[in-house]
């Protein structure tokens, strides 16, 4: 009875020494171009024989272990290390070695979509529009202004002449 209870304690103690080991995980950025998006991790290039899992969020796009590639939307391609996508995505690739001992390590890639800039061409045109505004808010203010001089000099006209009577 006593041989039983030392091999739980002992299988419960590598038990939870295994679980509470954590997950080498690496952020890196990326930026983000139109069309196709090719992704390439030199961890995942070295670890061949190992199986490579690529997912957004918790969902796998695409697999590459023991020779065989899976690749499913919005995966295009998926090699050793590489995956291509066809769009701008927030991926993850998980690497699971397992020879004497299981090893597993995640690169995460953020996708950085470049902030939008007024291109040269389009700065003229809002040079323009601006150009425009502030002529036509003159004028409109310069036609107020005359109409105004012109309205008090005809009514202030009329008033001289009835208190000349």
């Amino acid at each position: 009875m006593v041989r039983f209870v030392f091999v739980v304690l002992f299988t419960a103690t590598v038990f939870q020494h295994v679980v509470s080991m954590s997950v080498p995980e690496i952020y890196e950025n990326y930026p983000c171009a139109g069309g196709l998006q090719s992704l390439t991790s030199e961890h995942g290039r070295l670890a061949e024989d190992c199986e490579q899992i690529w997912s957004i969020g918790s969902s796998p796009i695409g697999r590459i272990w023991n020779g065989s590639a899976e690749c499913h939307r919005p995966c295009s391609q998926v090699t050793v290390g590489e995956i291509v996508v066809s769009k701008c995505v927030n991926i993850t690739l998980t690497v699971l070695c397992v020879e004497d001992y299981m090893t597993e390590y995640r690169i995460h890639f953020n996708g950085i979509n470049p902030s939008p800039q007024i291109q040269p061409k389009n700065r003229a045109r809002y040079g323009c529009y601006a150009s425009v505004a502030v002529l036509g808010t003159l004028l409109s203010v310069a036609l107020v202004g005359l109409f105004h001089c012109y309205r008090s000099h005809h009514h202030g006209s009329r008033n001289t002449e009835v208190i000349q009577l």
